[in-house]
């Protein structure tokens, strides 16, 4: 008989809505409730699932928030749904939590990604901490696509010889030098770095570095101005 997914809302605050959602998958029923509680407790959406095809079925990588999930059910077990999840490039958080005290399982869950490993009974405050762990870095995860996002949005604005400034620019090309390397005037070259400087929306090197490659820069890069552009 196929389970039925029971998602529950809270109803404080306008924006309960789009917060993210506490997914809970196990197959016994009042672990199920346990954990539901315990997360509920925190004024957290829910959406309860006794097995995980259901949750496969349910779930949607749009909607933030962090899975907790029992290690041992039928059909397709916790490890397997962990997998399943990371061939389709959804990174939700896993909170992983068992009865049994299998080292080999959680060494595997957790090489691939758990937030955490936790025995059953679970306690409530360790639970709730944890749980806030996974939303916090599923909401980081989220941040950072959207810049990365919105950094090739702004990349695919550039001209082909601006791309080139930029990435002579980014590797601390003086714009004599970068003039002398494209066999172009250091004015022209300067115009070209004052079109990126407004389409990328950066004002300093780490900005563009951050809209390039997503990552901070690995040594502090001098503030963009017309002095030293």
């Amino acid at each position: 008989m196929r389970a039925t997914a029971v998602f529950r809302r809270r109803t404080c605050g306008s924006g309960s809505d789009s917060g993210p959602t506490v997914y809970i998958v196990d197959d016994r029923a009042d672990d199920r409730d346990r954990l539901r509680a315990m997360v509920e407790s925190i004024d957290l959406d829910t959406a309860t699932f006794s097995n995980a095809r259901d949750f496969l079925a349910a779930r949607v990588p749009a909607q933030p928030g962090c899975l907790v999930l029992d290690l041992r059910m039928p059909g397709m077990d916790g490890l397997e749904l962990q997998a399943e999840l990371a061939s389709r490039g959804d990174d939700l958080p896993i909170i992983f939590v068992t009865a049994y005290a299998e080292v080999p399982a959680a060494v595997q869950a957790m090489r691939a990604g758990a937030v955490d490993f936790m025995s059953k009974p679970v306690c409530e405050h360790d639970l709730l901490r944890v749980v806030r762990t996974a939303i916090a870095l599923d909401t980081e995860r989220r941040q950072r696509r959207s810049k990365a996002r919105e950094g090739a949005r702004r990349l695919a604005t550039l001209s082909a010889r601006e791309r080139e400034v930029l990435e002579l620019v980014l590797q601390g090309k003086s714009s004599k030098g970068i003039a002398d390397i494209l066999s172009i005037s250091a004015r022209t070259v300067d115009v070209h770095r004052s079109h990126i400087i407004h389409k990328m929306g950066a004002t300093c090197l780490p900005d563009l570095y951050r809209l390039v490659y997503g990552t901070e820069p690995s040594t502090q890069l001098p503030i963009i101005t017309q002095d030293n552009a």
